[in-house]
């Protein structure tokens, strides 16, 4: 009974290595650098979210996943009226990760028309 429990466990981890090989290999290909930089999560946030923080957990795996480690792609954070308390596990994050922003309705227009100006 232990030996099976013990081969179905390597098994599941053997699994777990090759897809994982593979997302190393295939990422490089299928990430254009161009897109990269342009690329941004926006995630609308109004009044009490219970599930802001798994939001944002699952949202810092893809940034990381579809970036890289070195370049994850931006989070941003659009307080449409949220609570205190969802505000502050905002803030949290937008701390603890660089490529989290936490913006209003009008900082978010104005950092848009800035990166607008910018491109042209």
């Amino acid at each position: 009974m232990c030996e099976a429990l013990l081969g179905l466990a390597v098994a599941c981890m053997a699994v777990f290595g090759v897809i994982e090989v593979l997302r190393i290999i295939s990422m490089p290909f299928l990430n254009r650098t161009g897109l990269r930089e342009d690329f941004m999560l926006l995630v609308p946030v109004r009044g009490h979210d219970e599930a802001i923080e798994m939001t944002l957990r699952s949202l810092v795996a893809n940034a990381i996943w579809f970036g890289g480690e070195e370049k994850p792609q931006r989070v941003i954070c659009l307080d449409l009226g949220m609570d205190t308390e969802t505000q502050k596990i905002c803030e949290i994050f937008s701390e603890e990760y660089e490529f989290i922003e936490l913006h209003s309705v009008q900082t978010f227009n104005e950092a848009i028309e800035q990166a607008v100006v910018f491109t042209r």
